[in-house]
């Protein structure tokens, strides 16, 4: 039997010896109470590929770690393992082994390391920093292999990968329509957008590696599987009132002073950490927009427009209400008013 598959305990009557008179309850009539559920196939199987469905959808790439995290919570260990193997061979045989790296580490690690956090009932703070340490530390490993490999040093190997990337990019947009190129480009030359592609590459790979984590992690708190906001001491509004830590104030605006000067490749990594740590600053923002909606009754198809209209069209709204909550303290000052 599959472990996730749900199994109905076996019915059993006890006599009463508290007096003569008592009888014990009646037998359940269910001819199936003493059977487990049996799921379609397609329900069994589909823990072993729906990860590498989501990943080479490509627009849902970024849900990909979401099975395997509920395969790794439900079922331990053993069955992730399972689940991760198959998933990563049809990533290989379908989209080639680059495909098959990239999987491991953006769903294999992720999965992984959220999994161990959700079950020791760590903070989602530290949950959420462990897995995009476990993305940028795996996918170092994988440039020093590939790098040994190809006798290749491992920056020269870095850059390569950069401007494999862009040079992609470029063709796409280079080859599109008019109006989608007049758009992307801004007026601005090819060569000069390139350039300042590759220069904001590094800090768009760190917020999406952010991303990843952090909305699965989104989902598992809402859907509590295996009771993982009970674990890790979360209520049910939790997401509601969520506030980053005050520390990290210091080092985004550090790293933005430090955007301010020309420090060469140095400003990749200045950069990458600026967009990471705003990007947790427009949680913070979302966090406060949707405790507005909700003390609104703002629910359903509504809340959904409200946040999609916020994070496209309002951005600077929420990085600014992320921000400087931590002086102004929104969601009190609006209940005192």
């Amino acid at each position: 039997m599959y472990p996730w598959a749900p199994e109905t305990s076996a019915s059993t009557s006890t006599e009463s010896m508290s007096g003569a008179g008592e009888k014990s309850p009646p037998p359940s009539s269910d001819a199936n109470s003493n059977r487990a559920v049996h799921l379609p196939l397609w329900v069994r199987v589909l823990p072993f590929v729906a990860s590498a469905l989501l990943f080479m959808s490509a627009f849902f790439a970024i849900f990909a770690p979401f099975p395997l995290l509920i395969a790794r919570l439900r079922s331990g260990t053993k069955w992730f393992l399972v689940a991760l193997l198959t998933n990563s061979l049809v990533v290989a045989l379908a989209s080639g082994w680059t495909s098959f790296g990239a999987f491991l580490i953006l769903g294999g690690v992720v999965a992984a390391t959220m999994g161990a956090g959700f079950e020791r009932g760590w903070r989602v703070e530290r949950v959420a920093l462990f897995g995009v340490l476990g993305i940028f530390s795996a996918g170092f490993a994988w440039l020093v292999a590939y790098s040994a490999f190809s006798h290749v040093g491992v920056f020269e190997q870095l850059r390569h990968q950069f401007t494999l990337v862009v040079d992609i990019m470029v063709q796409a947009v280079a080859a599109g329509p008019e109006g989608l190129r007049t758009g992307i480009l801004a007026g601005a030359e090819i060569s000069e957008w390139r350039e300042a592609l590759v220069s904001e590459l590094p800090g768009a790979i760190a917020v999406f590696a952010l991303m990843t984590v952090v909305l699965n992690m989104i989902i598992a708190i809402r859907l509590n599987p295996a009771g993982v906001r009970e674990k890790c001491g979360l209520g049910p509004q939790f997401l509601l009132h969520w506030r980053a830590p005050e520390v990290l104030v210091w080092p985004t605006i550090f790293a933005g002073f430090l955007l301010l000067f020309d420090l060469g490749p140095a400003a990749w990594a200045a950069s990458a950490l600026f967009k990471s740590l705003m990007a947790v600053y427009a949680l913070q923002g979302l966090s406060i927009l949707a405790f507005f909606l909700e003390l609104w009754r703002i629910r359903g198809g509504f809340r959904t427009v409200a946040l999609v209209i916020a994070i496209f069209l309002m951005t600077p709204l929420l990085l600014s209400l992320g921000f400087f909550d931590l002086w102004f303290d929104f969601r009190s000052k609006f209940r005192q008013s």
